[in-house]
């Protein structure tokens, strides 16, 4: 649930990537926006994203702010919100990664599964 080495290093770029598209979301001129309490949200979600906490949940949720952008400003005026939808989703899909708090927090177990006895 939780690879290290090479595919870890990769989510842990993904999440990374995530928290950037998210402090550069938004069509140019926005800046109005973070005075509103907004900036501040999206820098402590893209923080606890790169961090790795509660993953999925917050993937979701970076989905779901991606396709009110989408919907607001346009596909053509926010690209950033498209690739941010698709990097949620991805990661969303894959987990966080060894390098996270939720493998800290969860632990790295494998989980076997035996086949059905008969009784």
């Amino acid at each position: 649930m939780f690879p290290a080495g090479g595919p870890g290093i990769g989510l842990l770029l993904l999440r990374i990537a995530i928290a950037a598209a998210l402090f550069l979301d938004g069509p140019p001129g926005t800046a109005v926006r973070l005075a509103h309490g907004y900036g501040a949200m999206l820098i402590a979600l893209g923080a606890a994203v790169c961090a790795g906490v509660v993953t999925p949940v917050l993937a979701i949720l970076c989905g779901v702010l991606a396709v009110v952008e989408i919907v607001r400003w346009g596909f053509l005026v926010s690209p950033v919100a498209i690739l941010l939808l698709l990097d949620a989703a991805v990661l969303g899909l894959l987990g966080p990664g060894a390098y996270s708090v939720d493998a800290r927090l969860f632990g790295r177990r494998v989980l076997v599964l035996s086949e059905k006895r008969d009784e």
